[in-house]
């Protein structure tokens, strides 16, 4: 928890000493309460519980400004993040320090929003039995910092986070040519924040089974990074392929898998 409050000082100055407190008191909410209570939470029930709606003006000052640059805040506040977090990350064997990101998706559920920008229909893979299997809304890509891994107290400190567009939203208007996939704003991120930060990191990138794909592994691989994911269900896996023989002349091209393991 003192990790957290520390990395909000920074922004007392945006605030009057009290709706600074009752900001801390906010997003101290919102970071320990998820895993107590198992349920999403809200703003709204946030503030009716611990009584800070008297002082939550300078809060709504605060996020509607958006006067920043969205690669810029989120550059300052990955520097902020990692100068708390250093210490906690394991140190290889080639002097760098291990730097776990994790890549996933969260939607936002927007199903009677018609004009809204960026709202399309999208696949909802946490619906429950009886539950639609798509969702309309907005599709957000975030990029998190990992903490504690392999324990039952798992964190994940937000850093960066991108709207998709769907293509069928990008269609017909001047941004047509300008529709990027889900994977590449994922990876695109993951590059910004490697050339925020230097080389004194290794950076792996922890995913699901979404991301294990072949175009997405060879552009990991191709970057200098590592990719910690699950295979697909409908994966196909193959052997290296057999190393041709020079004194025996083939036809075709050379074959591009080896034998094929059958699940």
């Amino acid at each position: 928890m003192n990790e957290i409050l520390s990395l909000l000082e920074p922004m007392r100055k945006s605030f009057s000493s009290p709706s600074f407190l009752h900001f801390q008191a906010l997003i101290a909410c919102l970071w320990s309460l998820p895993p107590i209570t198992g349920g999403n939470l809200s703003l709204v029930r946030i503030w009716a519980q611990t009584r800070t709606s008297l002082h939550w003006d300078a809060l709504m000052r605060f996020v509607r400004l958006y006067r920043w640059d969205a690669d810029r805040l989120a550059q300052a506040l990955t520097h902020q993040v990692l100068q708390v977090v250093d210490p906690l990350l394991t140190v290889q064997e080639d002097g760098r320090k291990q730097l776990l990101l994790g890549v996933d998706e969260t939607l936002d559920n927007h199903y009677s929003a018609k004009k809204m920008f960026g709202v399309s229909k999208h696949f909802n893979h946490s619906a429950h039995q009886g539950q639609s299997r798509y969702l309309r809304g907005h599709l957000w890509v975030t990029l998190s910092i990992l903490l504690k891994a392999g324990t039952p107290q798992l964190r994940a400190i937000c850093v960066n986070i991108a709207l998709y567009v769907a293509r069928c939203v990008c269609r017909g208007n001047e941004n047509e040519n300008e529709y990027v996939s889900v994977r590449a704003l994922s990876l695109g991120m993951v590059l910004k924040l490697q050339k925020w930060v230097g080389l004194e990191y290794s950076f792996v990138i922890v995913a699901d089974a979404y991301y294990a794909c072949r175009k997405f592994v060879r552009e990991v691989c191709r970057s200098d990074l590592r990719l910690i994911t699950r295979i697909r269900g409908d994966a196909r896996i193959y052997d290296l392929p057999p190393t041709p023989n020079p004194k025996k002349a083939r036809r075709g091209r050379k074959r591009l898998y080896g034998q094929a393991y059958s699940s």
